[in-house]
């Protein structure tokens, strides 16, 4: 059995077609204009429309003899072109502000994928490749500044082009004791990316500072891989259980690069990171040299839940679900997690259904940061005393009580209500405890056919 089938998507998204702009150029990577501006009336500016054109273009084809083999190939291409509205730093303060400009949109992204596979009623097994590639027309945009004075142009730098490889093998075997599945999925993917670092920057005075890095191109690379694996069962009649591990793990292997060469030749101020640190970890009055963070992390993640019917359209719930976090972070670089939960949910109506959660939530992680031997009149003194509230150690309590109700087929009203408490453990400045309360209602009435409201 062959199929095969093609498809063409086209989207404008158009913004305004009424905007005023100073600037000359809108549609490309050059956009000048001349300040002090001769008029603040915006009648006298650029009339110009900003919006892009989405088109996606693509096929597939498909192949199935009589047996339990298979084989699909499939692409597209996804193509931006226009403008759209975006905000470039006039000084390098934030305090400075920021210029409103119209965005080059000249995007093109090429997909492939191609997969092969066995399948029959008791197993399946599945290989798959996909790649793509970006294509940007215009990686830098190039801007008059009307902070720094003279009308001298600025750089701000856009997507670079990149590209994506990624292989998934998956698999499932169906025939095992109490009507169990175990299902396995592994995916590696590789990102990579190459671009040109500025040599300069737009700096007081005006002038073009040197940047100083130590690389003249940034090569990016980063490599995700996940492992899932779950077995499910139904070991009494009435009771659905499920076991679950999840492997993740992001490896950066892009360039590390150092900008500035502190103390002997150190960065313009303005284009620096702090301040050197001598000798003492004391701070000292030379401006600091910039490096990117790689950030890397591998995390575990390991679980169960089970649910019993033990009565009709009554079925109750529980589970645990454990992960440990390990990664490349500068206030935190390791976690671990635990949640334990209960619900019950009520269908015996059939209008009208119901659950309520509760959820108990543990979270421990130990900060990096320490004051010991870092003077009082040092800023990253007060690090120790502050957390992040993605990653810090706290206790939570949660409760979770969602209601369907449908009068009529063509009427439906939801609501959902989440009460919860946090207590954040190791903090002595900033926010020791949050209470939640939050209620949503909405509703849909289809009024016919074609017509349906919303709310």
């Amino acid at each position: 059995v062959f199929k095969a089938g093609a498809y063409l998507n086209d989207i404008p998204h158009q913004f305004s077609t009424s905007a005023y702009t100073p600037y000359n150029g809108t549609g490309g990577n050059l956009l000048t204009a001349t300040f002090p501006l001769t008029t603040l009336n915006y009648n006298n500016w650029n009339s110009i429309s900003i919006g892009y054109d989405r088109r996606d273009a693509g096929g597939y084809a498909e192949w199935q003899k009589n047996s339990p083999f298979y084989f699909r190939v499939d692409g597209n291409q996804v193509t931006f072109s226009g403008t759209k509205v975006g905000s470039a730093a006039s000084g390098t303060s934030p305090g400075n502000g920021y210029v409103d400009l119209a965005f080059p949109q000249e995007f093109k992204t090429s997909n492939w994928g191609v997969e092969g596979g066995y399948q029959s009623s008791k197993a399946t097994v599945s290989v798959r490749w996909d790649y793509s590639k970006f294509d940007n027309a215009n990686e830098t945009l190039r801007w008059t500044n009307p902070y720094f004075g003279n009308n001298q142009i600025d750089s701000t730098y856009l997507a670079p082009n990149n590209e994506f490889n990624k292989f998934t093998v998956t698999g499932n075997y169906r025939d095992l004791p109490w009507k169990s599945v175990i299902s396995a999925r592994y995916t590696w993917a590789q990102t990579t990316s190459d671009a040109g670092i500025g040599q300069t920057a737009l700096n007081t005075g005006p002038v073009y500072a040197a940047t100083l890095p130590d690389e003249n191109n940034f090569h990016g690379e980063n490599i995700n891989q996940s492992f899932a694996l779950a077995w499910t069962a139904m070991p009494l009649n009435g009771v659905d259980t499920r076991v679950y591990y999840n492997w993740t793990k992001l490896q950066n292997k892009s360039d590390l690069v150092e900008f500035g060469e502190a103390p002997g030749l150190p960065l313009a101020s303005g284009l620096g990171c702090g301040n050197l640190r001598d000798a003492n970890n004391i701070p000292t009055q030379i401006v600091g040299n910039c490096e990117n963070e790689l950030y890397n992390y591998t995390k575990n993640n390991v679980g169960f839940d089970a649910w019993w019917k033990f009565a009709r359209g009554n079925r109750l719930g529980f589970g645990w679900d454990y992960y440990n976090l390990d990664q490349d972070r500068v206030d935190y670089d390791k976690a671990h997690q635990n949640k334990l939960w209960v619900e019950y949910k009520n269908t015996m109506l059939d209008t009208l259904s119901a659950r309520l959660k509760y959820s108990y939530i543990k979270r421990d992680a130990d900060s990096n940061f320490s004051n010991n031997g870092v003077s009082p009149n040092d800023p990253n003194y007060l690090l120790p005393y502050t957390s992040a509230f993605d990653m810090q150690a706290n206790t939570t309590n949660q409760f979770k009580l969602l209601v369907d109700w449908n009068p009529i087929a063509s009427v439906g009203l939801s609501f959902e209500g989440v009460w919860s408490k946090v207590d954040y453990d190791d903090v002595t400045l900033g926010r020791t405890s949050n209470d939640r309360q939050g209620y949503f209602l909405s509703g849909n009435w289809a009024a016919t056919d074609k017509i349906s409201l919303n709310a």
